[in-house]
């Protein structure tokens, strides 16, 4: 900590982050004079789990420093800077230390190390009942458990409510017009999601008022424009044909052919105007040609050619409007979805009334919209005033509705002189998908609020150089493949990546190698490859629970644990513990919610996506469009799948029995460990909780803690996604990146503002067909994120090894981003391979 107020500690991966704060902790406390300073320090992390370890490291810290006998390094290294920081004696920092540590102990309330939503919710627990919000409400710490409250909710309700149906019906019609998933669970999650989230509140205030009327209107606007104009265009191409059908010219007669003006004319009587509009050019070329006769020297074509030209430049006129009607044309289905919506929010408010709950997302919202009315003095009337230092971990990924609220405390610390932290990695953020914002991080000291300049004035800035975690030729080549691979993207990244270069600490030389394979070109390929090379390294003599292959997504995590297990290598990974993400776990309760109702098109659905997971259905795609297009029955199903019914037991007298049922006639193996665990919490909701609570209920609430144990001793390879990755280290990394050259849009959907279009205050458009609109500037904003959003993925899956790193990726040819490492020297064209080491 420095004479400045405020401490900014730009971090990368591996440079002793954790280290930095803890000893910014430490010092603050062992310098004080009273052993009881440590409850005026609040210290925020990002998850649960980092501020267990927070606490436990500053405890060890402690109880190492009183004793004064510990030689960890780690002890040694903290002994070392305290002496720097504190100016104090050995015999001091011991004995501080050991009052420190039993004051912390006896005192533990006080020890205020905890995540951003633990704090805010007790914040706003302080002053409920400002907010009108009863004093028992309980909180909702699990996202997905609220979402499927809500899936429940709208399940519920369907067949005593006609709109809604209708509406989500609509919203099917919607998903199907986009060639998206049959599977409407997946879709609704989405949307649940998006309407529960930071920025759905920033942008729009959690709040969407269009009535039915207002889309009905908006839909025939679209109607009769796109009519208008495509009728202009079919108009010209249908004159034109006649015209050279009159006058006996022949495709053959004219240049080109079939791809000359003859394929042109005939484009115009079926348009599509999104490709006219593209490609209007070619038009113009024949508008300006002098002859379109070929060698048949056809002379009705000169005849002809005037006519048309004046047919295309009457077309001409129209042509800026061709992106427009192209535009709402695409955009139609989507306009279902707003009512939809409209009712999902409503539905949303009122399981949260009807549970009496409250997500840990509300609270960041209540408490912004507290401080947007009323001085942030109440904040501290609430606090007593009583944390002088502000320790922030993990700030890139802070929402800006968690910076705000937190920005009074940070002003009221550096305003009186205390020292208060930040510290964060910008290349690290990977969150945006929950609200995290990169450019909060890279912008500081720089803030968008009122206290910019007293930030400004009261910060330093230190930089963390040394990587602690990796072997030499690991960083090495970090170093060097980000500091050329960003140089392909806009100047907020490379404003991100600046700083990127570490130092090696590592007596080790390590190994990276990335391999562009003829099998990455085909997905069916792709992983029994993988599968064969992760065997291979275990026969070379590696031990598997030292291998961990990261991956982009869950699903390709799933499919690669398949083919390892074909090949006889035992494969762990958070998903696989969890017996509630079980694919037979789900299918047995997609079927018990179908048993209850078999005549929901929606839980029909649900349960044949589940059992293809489980069984793998050939004909699954035809009868998901027969449930959704012809409404197909249960039983139309079942007959098809050639399946036979469970046998029916009355539902509301137990559980475990039609379970029991169902996976005797899904013919499961009942000796299966996730089958049995699944199975007993059944029996136990029937002898303990029936009386008590919902089935759904007693799941939420247990089911973090239906995991299969891992054995201490297990040798098997861990399968990991990119994201539960962070902040992780491994021995062996193998990363998955099929396509380094491409990243898809986080957000897939924008709200977009059509007044001028369509009178609409707003609508849920589909983010890339924004592209070329006057809305454009969205799309490239999303673009411009995603790719962050994509390069930070990847820094963070290439800095998670110690020893080795190994990449595979599709063939080199089709990695136009990534060329630049053909001219380095450790390039192997032979192989078509970098071998760094």
């Amino acid at each position: 900590m420095t004479e400045k107020p405020l401490t900014i500690v730009k971090s990368s991966a591996g440079s002793g982050k954790t280290f930095a704060i803890s000893r910014a902790y430490l010092t603050l406390i062992i310098q004080h004079d009273s052993p009881f300073h440590f409850g005026h320090i609040l210290a925020l992390t990002f998850t649960v789990k980092a501020t267990a370890e927070m606490k436990e490291r500053i405890i060890v810290y402690l109880s190492d420093l009183a004793h004064g006998t510990s030689k960890r390094k780690d002890t040694q290294f903290m002994l070392e800077a305290l002496r720097q920081s504190t100016g104090l004696k050995d015999s001091e920092i011991k004995s501080r230390s050991k009052l420190l540590l039993e004051a912390l102990l006896h005192n533990y309330d006080d020890f205020s190390i905890m995540t951003i939503d633990k704090f805010f919710h007790r914040l706003v627990r302080s002053f409920s009942s400002d907010l009108s919000l009863s004093n028992d409400f309980e909180v909702q710490i699990d996202q997905n458990q609220f979402i499927d409250a809500v899936i429940e909710s709208v399940q519920s309700r369907i067949g005593a409510d006609d709109n809604l149906q209708k509406a989500l019906l609509d919203f099917a019609d919607f998903q199907t017009s986009q060639n998206r998933s049959y599977a409407m669970d997946s879709q609704l999650r989405a949307v649940i999601r998006e309407l529960i989230s930071d920025h759905f509140f920033q942008d729009q205030g959690g709040r969407v008022e269009i009535s039915d009327e207002d889309v009905k209107q908006a839909r025939s606007r679209i109607i009769q424009k796109v009519r208008e104009i495509e009728g202009k265009v079919k108009e010209a191409g249908l004159q034109s044909i006649s015209l050279l059908k009159k006058e006996g010219v022949s495709m053959e007669d004219l240049k080109g052919k079939s791809r000359g003006i003859w394929g042109k004319l005939n484009k115009l009587c079926n348009p599509d105007l999104s490709s006219l509009n593209d490609k209007w050019d070619s038009y113009e070329k024949f508008i300006q040609e002098d002859s379109w006769k070929t060698v048949t020297n056809n002379d009705s074509v000169d005849l002809v050619q005037p006519q048309i030209v004046k047919l295309l430049e009457e077309l001409r006129d129209v042509q800026p409007q061709f992106a427009l009607a192209a535009f709402l044309k695409s955009i139609y289905p989507s306009l279902f979805a707003i009512g939809f919506i409209q009712k999902l929010l409503l539905i949303i408010e009122e399981t949260k009334s009807d549970l009496n709950i409250q997500s840990l997302g509300d609270f960041n919202r209540i408490l912004f919209s507290k401080l947007k009315e009323e001085n942030a003095y109440f904040l501290f009337e609430r606090l007593g005033n009583q944390y002088q230092h502000i320790l922030i971990d993990e700030f890139q990924d802070t929402s800006v509705i968690q910076w705000n609220n937190l920005i009074p405390l940070v002003e009221n610390s550096i305003s009186e002189g205390h020292q208060s932290l930040i510290v964060g990695d910008g290349k690290q953020s990977i969150y945006r998908f929950r609200g995290g914002e990169t450019a909060q991080f890279s912008k500081l000291p720089s803030i968008d609020h009122s206290s910019s300049v007293l930030f400004e004035e009261s910060a330093n800035i230190e930089q963390l150089e040394k990587n602690y975690r990796s072997s030499k030729n690991i960083v090495l080549f970090n170093n060097r493949f980000f500091s050329e691979f960003i140089e392909n993207y806009s100047p907020d990244l490379k404003r991100i990546y600046d700083g990127l270069d570490q130092t090696p600490t590592s007596e080790e030389s390590g190994k990276v190698i990335w391999k562009f394979t003829s099998e990455y070109a085909n997905k069916s390929d792709r992983f029994p490859f993988l599968a064969k090379h992760i065997s291979g390294k275990i026969d070379s003599g590696i031990r598997p629970n030292t291998i961990t292959c990261l991956l982009f997504k869950n699903d390709d995590a799933r499919e690669l644990a398949q083919a390892l297990n074909h090949l006889g290598v035992e494969v762990i990974s958070d998903e696989n513990l969890k017996v509630i993400s079980h694919p037979a776990v789900k299918l047995l309760l997609a079927s018990h919610k179908l048993i209850s109702n078999t005549r929901d098109p929606f839980l029909l659905q649900h349960w044949l996506l589940r059992l293809h997971h489980v069984k793998q259905i050939d004909n699954y795609q035809a009868l998901a469009i027969d449930i959704h297009k012809k409404r197909a029955r249960y039983r139309d199903v079942i007959e098809k799948l050639k399946l036979k019914d469970p046998v029916w037991f009355n539902l509301n007298s137990s559980v475990f029995s039609p379970m029991l049922s169902i996976a005797k006639s899904l013919k499961y193996d009942l000796e299966d460990s996730m089958v049995q665990l699944f199975l007993d919490s059944c029996l136990e909701y029937d002898q303990q909780h029936y009386y008590k609570e919902s089935f759904d209920s007693y799941l939420n609430r247990v089911s973090d803690d239906l995991n299969i144990e891992v054995p201490a001793d297990s040798q098997a390879v861990q399968l990991m996604t990119i994201h539960k990755s962070k902040g992780l280290e491994f021995e062996h990394v193998i990363i998955d990146v099929p396509d380094v050259s491409k990243s898809r849009l986080t957000k897939d959907f924008s709200w977009v503002e059509l007044k001028e279009e369509i009178g609409l205050d707003l609508a849920y458009i589909e983010t890339r067909k924004l592209e070329g609109t006057r809305h454009s500037a969205i799309w490239e904003d999303e673009d411009e994120s995603s790719n962050i959003d994509f390069v930070n993925s990847l820094y963070v899956a290439f800095t998670r090894a110690k020893t080795s790193l190994e990449i595979f990726s599709k063939p080199m040819v089709k990695q136009k981003s990534v060329q630049f490492i053909q001219d380095w020297n450790e390039w192997d064209d032979e192989n078509s391979e970098l071998v760094f080491k």
